[in-house]
């Protein structure tokens, strides 16, 4: 379903999987769309607008935390 959407939206959108070096990649990106774990963390780092989906209830707290602190948007709960 996500590499469906993906290539709706042609160059404009760079679906990234199996990318060897993420943290270039992520600061190349004009905005991300992640899961609240380790991924949305490592986006914050180097600094890449992030929207952060809720995938996992233990994921909450930390989405929540970033974004009362500007550093991700919360898109809240994926399954809404």
């Amino acid at each position: 379903a996500v590499e469906r959407e993906a290539e709706l939206w042609g160059d404009r959108c760079r679906l990234l999987i199996g990318e060897a070096n993420l943290s270039a990649a992520f600061r190349r990106a004009d905005l991300a769309l992640s899961a609240g774990g380790g991924t949305m963390w490592e986006l914050a780092a180097v600094g890449t607008p992030t929207l952060a989906a809720i995938t996992a209830e233990n994921q909450r707290p930390g989405v929540e935390r970033f974004a009362a602190a500007g550093a991700v948007e919360s898109l809240g709960d994926a399954e809404s």
